[in-house]
């Protein structure tokens, strides 16, 4: 059984004659076919590149001018911040020293309560930052430091001053000066600073009853060479 285009060429050319040059007419079609394929492929590059050129041309300046509004922005945003940042600076040693130059009494009084053990101590400051809680501030010559990032001997005496500095502001008040309990008070301290803070708590004991505990034996017998009572337990 034969296809129907086969049959139909049968039927043309019933003893072959002409299917050979039925055949070149065909292939040339095809030829000219494939070659119009390619041209207008080369066309469609062509105009793709032309295309591309030309949107370059017309998006780039706008880019250009964008990218150069942005970089103007950026320039004044950091001007700006540069402004905010002086500001801020400003305003927070304004407060500073405000709060350097309106201590309450009680922080000033400790103050010179920890000079007579370290005379170069420096000058406490109570803080205050926004949403927290107060904090004490030692600035001294070799730069300032929260109570928290003290040694563990600086920040011992720092206490020590505080609590004798309410004391005796408590004293004043109710026209009562109550004994004062100290439990060892001076284990984190070298040997000067606990001559001086026994001797600063042999000058409170002219105005309070002083009772210190302590375990160390040097640090009794440094008491009772400064003229305290001592019992042993």
């Amino acid at each position: 059984m034969t296809d129907g285009p086969v049959q139909a060429l049968l039927e043309r050319f019933p003893m072959g004659d002409g299917l050979p040059a039925q055949q070149r007419e065909l292939s040339g079609q095809v030829q000219a076919m494939e070659d119009e394929r390619i041209t207008a492929t080369e066309e469609r590059t062509r105009l793709n590149v032309e295309l591309e050129a030309t949107l370059q041309t017309e998006v780039l300046p706008e880019l250009l001018l964008q990218r150069g509004d942005l970089e103007e922005a950026q320039a004044e945003s950091e001007q700006d911040l540069v402004v905010a940042q002086l500001a801020h600076e400003l305003l927070v040693a304004a407060i500073y020293d405000f709060e350097k130059q309106n201590q309450d009494p009680v922080i000033q009084h400790a103050q010179r309560l920890v000079e007579q053990v370290v005379p170069s101590w420096g000058t406490l400051i109570m803080e205050h930052p926004a949403g927290g809680k107060p904090t004490i501030t030692r600035d001294s010559t070799s730069g300032r430091l929260s109570s928290d990032r003290l040694s563990d001997g600086a920040r011992a005496l720092l206490h020590l001053g505080i609590r004798l500095a309410f004391a005796e502001r408590d004293a004043e008040r109710r026209g009562l000066a109550l004994p004062l309990i100290c439990d060892d008070p001076f284990a984190h301290f070298d040997d000067d600073r606990t001559r001086g803070a026994l001797e600063l708590l042999g000058d409170t004991s002219k105005r309070h009853q002083v009772i210190l505990f302590t375990c160390e034996t040097a640090t009794r017998t440094l008491a009772a060479d400064l003229g305290a009572h001592v019992i042993n337990l």
